[in-house]
Parts: structure tokens; C-alpha cells; sequence
């Protein structure tokens, strides 16, 4: 009986050792485990903290993982075959600048590691990973993406159109004058007598100080905002009421107002670019796999 209890134990374990060691991908000549996948299961949070374009999620099946770790081996064959290898200095020199970066010593480095179950040996693998990852968006991927003038136009304008964003360009007349207690108390009075002034060419005394200057081509995002939205208000054609910038009054008469976008455009043309860019990236990288892939033996058995 006391063999027999020992021989169950010895073949339990043995039975739970293959299990733990169960194949769960083949890439050509390599081997995917359960046991890798469960260790990186065990430590994905860290993972995604140290390579969220890598791990873009912490809720990861075994099929994923083993998934994402075909993905490092077909880029790792990729980049070979163009004579791309990062070697062991570089990453080295990386995990340096890292911690410069951060302002953290190897020994907080390690402390992290520690407290997430990660071992130094997982994390300089994790930034090799990272490396060839950029290596492979910027030689492989990023020549098969191509974001015309146009579709960044219109992105731009439908966006604009969704957000209800309009700007405008004047070309004002700014009439002015001087703060005074009698300007002050008159003020009301401002806006019809610049308006009758157009017409008659006469001014009443209160406002025999008035001077005026032309001003083309002004955006309105160029304006402090008391002004801009009393301008985009204001009609063309029309008077705006008075306005006190400093201590002078003004008066400001909308020869134009046309819709501008061009300043506002060159601004986030940049930031539109790089976002039709991610989109692109997701849905090519997704099929560069699938076809690369094919040029490899690769099963999966979960």
C-alpha cells in the first residue's frame, strides 16, 4: 500500500509536470509552452507598464499570449533576413537611458521588478522585444502606409464639421479712444455716434478725440477671447459694443468676416497625420502577420 501511495504521487507530479509543460504553439523549429504562458499571465500588468504597444491589454487568453509571442519571433525573423539583430549592448545602453529617463538607480530598477514578479532577465528580454518593435514599425510597416495630403484635408474638415469648430479671419476697422471720466459716462452714446460719423463726417465733443486704423487679415484665434467672441457675434457689416482693452475704448466696425480654418489646419495637420497613421498601422500590421505567417510553419494546439 505505502508503494503503491508513492508510485500515485510520482506519477501525479510527473502527469502535472507535462501538463505545466504543454505545448501550446510551434513556430518552425520552436516551441511555445503553457508554462511560458502562464508566466507571462502571472506578470502581464508589469509587461504592459514596460510595453503597452506590445501588451496593449492586461485580459489576455492563453491563445493570445501565445499569439503575441509568434508575433515577436515572425518580427525577430523579419528583421534577420534584413540583417537587422539587436544585440545585447544596446539593450543594455537602453535600460540605461531608461533609467536615466526616469531618474531611477538599478537597485530601484530591480526593486520594481521584484515587486511586480518580474525577473531582470524577463525585462531585458521585454526591452529587446521593444526595440525590434520599433525597428520592424519603422522598416516594415511604416513604407506600407501612405497618408495623402488629402485624407489628413478631411479628416480635418469632418472633424471640424462634427465639433461645430468655426473660425473666422476679419478686416476691421478699430475705432478708439481714450478712457476719460467724460468718455466714461458717455459711453453708450459710442457705438451710434461712430455709426453717424460714417455718414456725416461729425463727431460730438464727447468723442472729438476719436482716431481709427484699418486692420486686415486678422485671425480671430490671433484676439484674446473677450474680443474673439465678441466678434464672432458681431455681423458683418455691423458695430461691435464697446470694448475696454487697457484703458482705451474701442469700437470695432466688420468690413469682412470670412470663415478661417488654414491657421488652425497647420497646427493639427501633424496630429492628424499621426493618428490616421496609428489607425493604419493596427489594420496593416494585422495583415502583414497573416501574410508573413504563411511563410512559416506555425500551429497552435489550444
Amino acid at each position: 500500500m505505502k508503494y503503491f501511495i508513492l508510485l500515485s504521487v510520482f506519477f501525479t507530479n510527473i502527469y502535472a509536470a507535462r501538463l505545466l509543460d504543454k505545448t501550446v504553439a510551434i513556430f518552425n523549429d520552436e516551441v511555445i509552452t503553457l508554462s511560458q504562458v502562464q508566466r507571462i499571465k502571472s506578470n502581464i500588468d508589469a509587461r504592459r507598464n514596460i510595453a503597452p504597444q506590445i501588451y496593449t491589454s492586461s485580459s489576455l487568453t492563453n491563445k493570445d499570449i501565445a499569439r503575441i509571442r509568434l508575433q515577436r519571433l515572425l518580427i525577430r525573423a523579419k528583421l534577420a533576413s534584413m540583417n537587422i539583430v539587436v544585440t545585447d549592448d544596446q539593450v543594455e545602453a537602453q535600460v540605461k537611458a531608461n533609467n536615466k529617463r526616469l531618474g531611477i538607480t538599478r537597485e530601484v530598477l530591480l526593486k520594481f521588478l521584484k515587486q511586480n514578479n518580474f525577473t531582470y532577465d524577463e525585462y531585458f528580454q521585454l526591452i529587446k522585444e521593444s526595440i525590434e518593435h520599433n525597428y520592424f514599425i519603422a522598416q516594415v510597416i511604416q513604407p506600407l502606409i501612405t497618408i495623402t495630403d488629402q485624407e489628413v484635408k478631411n479628416e480635418y474638415y469632418n472633424k471640424e464639421k462634427a465639433q461645430q469648430i468655426v473660425t473666422y479671419k476679419y478686416s476691421l476697422i478699430d475705432f478708439k479712444i481714450k478712457k476719460t471720466p467724460q468718455t466714461t459716462r458717455n459711453i453708450k452714446q459710442l457705438r451710434s455716434a461712430i455709426a453717424n460719423y460714417r455718414k456725416s463726417g461729425k463727431l460730438p465733443k464727447a468723442f472729438s478725440e476719436l482716431k481709427t486704423q484699418t486692420m486686415d487679415d486678422i485671425p480671430g484665434e490671433g484676439v484674446n477671447k473677450k474680443l474673439r467672441q465678441i466678434l464672432k457675434k458681431t455681423p458683418k457689416g455691423g458695430y461691435t459694443p464697446p470694448v475696454l482693452l487697457g484703458s482705451t475704448f474701442h469700437v470695432f466696425f466688420i468690413k469682412s468676416k470670412e470663415q478661417d480654418t488654414t491657421e488652425d489646419f497647420e497646427s493639427a495637420k501633424n496630429r492628424i497625420r499621426a493618428k490616421l497613421f496609428n489607425e493604419s498601422l493596427e489594420s496593416v500590421s494585422k495583415n502583414w502577420f497573416e501574410s508573413e505567417a504563411r511563410k512559416h510553419y506555425i500551429k497552435f494546439y489550444i
